[in-house]
Order: structure tokens, then C-alpha cells, then sequence
């Protein structure tokens, strides 16, 4: 499976079912207090051991405080906003929101438990740079492990293609630029190609779902393995599959088409291929 380089255009989608909000906010809460009670960075155990509470108790408040600002974000705030639009930079963004949110609930249950502390901005950004460094920590093993979990599922989904490929006779090979194949499928779940520098992006249907696949080839060099198939260009850098179009409109952009399992993505229809692709359209029933 080639390597797909981290783009910040693209969607940030690991956080966007609820079960994985979920899942993280309780793993975050747990590696807070075991990391802040068993390895004690700064000494911090020692800083309450003559807390009436104990260490113990008030690590596990500050994590629980965290766990707070998490659910505000991830559930409430999220859908407020509509996070699910978000890309990747702008998901980064919202990172540095709800460590700032984070870190006003943690700074909140420390004053109030320690009367010798107040209020106060030199409070807050004590407290910010250790928020900052510990969920620094725990967003990178618990996205690392979403993305792998995904990544690990595409691939077994592949494998189950390859696995029902010899049963029909009609699977479309697709390859890579040493002409090894990549992808085989059958042409019906195969929606769209998109050209992408060096790459181009595969689009493919795997019972209700909507997937992805980046090869390493030329949508030139695609274009004739599959035009038999009912598959055409149309735009320099898209072929689609013509029996997925389920709209064809102009605006004042130009043409544009919308497919079956890519309704929010608008494919323009460029002019050199506009007469082929009508004639197309109009003797479809």
C-alpha cells in the first residue's frame, strides 16, 4: 500500500464517530493520571503529599477536570461548531482551543482545592505548559492508534476484494507505473479517478462504504485500461464512472457533475470534454 503523505486540505475524520470520541476521552483521562501519578514528572507527587487529599486524589481530579474540558469539546462544542468539516489544519487549530479549555478547567479545580492559590493569569500559563506537554503526549498515541485501526481495516477490506476477485470475470486491474497490479475491482464499484501529482486517487464503493486508495501512476496512462469499462474523462485530472452520475448542473463557475457516494464533492466538467460527456448524458434514459 503506498505511503499517503499527510495533506491539510484533507478531511480529519478519526475523531468523527461518537464511539471514538468516546474511546479517547477515556483513554485520556487514564494515561493522565497514571502518567502524572506513576512517573511524577517535576516531582509532582511530592508537590501534594501534604495535600489533605493526598497526591493520589488530586491527580486524579486534575485528570478528571480534563476529561471535563474533553467532553465539552468533543460533544458539545463539536456539534455546535460542526467539526466534521474541518481539515486537518484546522483540526490542529481546535487542538490548541481545547488546550486552552483544558487547561481553565485543571487551573479551576487547583485553585479551588488550595486556598494559597488565586486566580490569576501567571496561574493559567503555569498550568498551560503543563496541559500542553501531557496532551501533547496523549493526542499522539491516541490518534496514532485511530489511524492505525483505519488503515488496518482499508487493508483488510482490500484483501477481502482480492480475496472475491477470481469469482467474477469481469475485475478491472488497476496499476501502478511499473504496471504491477495495485487494485482489483469490479468496474460497478468503481466511482472515481483523480489525479493527484505523481498519484492518482481511487475512489471505491465496499458494500456501503466509500473508500480510498492512492497509486502511484498517471491518469493518462489509466485512462485506456479502463475506458471499456464505462469510464471516460472528464476534466484533465477526473475519469468517472458514467452510470454513478446522479447530477449534471451549470453555475456560474462552469459545468459540474455530483456522484453516487460523493455528494458533497462538486467534479467540474472542463470544455474540451463537455461535447463528449452531453452526448453521453442525453442518451442515458
Amino acid at each position: 500500500m503506498p505511503f499517503h503523505p499527510l495533506k491539510f486540505k484533507d478531511a480529519f475524520s478519526l475523531l468523527y464517530a461518537e464511539k471514538n470520541r468516546a474511546s479517547f476521552i477515556l483513554f485520556s483521562g487514564i494515561y493522565c493520571f497514571c502518567f502524572l501519578y506513576i512517573f511524577s514528572p517535576h516531582n509532582m507527587s511530592t508537590w501534594y503529599e501534604a495535600d489533605y487529599l493526598g497526591p493520589a486524589w488530586v491527580l486524579l481530579i486534575f485528570s478528571l477536570s480534563a476529561v471535563a474540558g474533553l467532553v465539552l469539546s468533543r460533544f458539545i462544542l463539536a456539534k455546535v461548531f460542526k467539526d466534521q468539516n474541518l481539515t486537518n489544519s484546522q483540526y490542529f487549530l481546535w487542538f490548541l482551543g481545547e488546550v486552552l479549555l483544558i487547561t481553565a478547567t485543571v487551573n479551576t479545580s487547583n485553585v479551588l482545592m488550595h486556598n494559597y492559590l488565586s486566580f490569576s493569569f501567571h496561574e493559567y500559563l503555569d498550568t498551560l505548559r503543563y496541559t500542553f506537554l501531557l496532551l501533547l503526549q496523549t493526542y499522539a498515541i491516541g490518534l496514532m492508534w485511530f489511524y492505525t485501526r483505519e488503515k488496518s481495516q482499508e487493508l483488510e477490506n482490500l484483501e477481502n476484494t482480492f480475496k472475491d476477485a477470481p469469482k467474477k470475470a469481469n475485475m478491472l486491474a488497476l496499476t501502478d507505473e511499473q504496471d504491477k497490479p495495485v487494485i482489483s475491482i469490479d468496474p460497478e464499484n468503481l466511482v472515481m479517478i483523480k489525479a493527484e501529482d505523481n498519484y492518482v486517487q481511487v475512489y471505491f464503493i465496499i458494500g456501503v462504504d466509500l473508500k480510498k486508495e492512492l497509486i502511484r501512476n498517471s491518469i493518462k496512462k489509466l485512462e485506456p485500461q479502463i475506458a471499456r469499462h464505462g469510464f471516460a474523462r472528464i476534466h484533465r485530472s477526473y475519469i468517472v464512472n458514467y452510470s454513478k452520475v446522479v447530477l449534471f448542473k451549470k453555475n456560474s463557475r462552469g459545468y459540474h457533475i455530483c456522484l453516487e457516494g460523493l455528494d458533497k464533492m462538486e467534479i467540474p466538467v472542463s470544455a474540451s470534454y463537455l461535447p463528449a460527456f452531453s452526448k453521453i448524458v442525453s442518451l442515458t434514459p
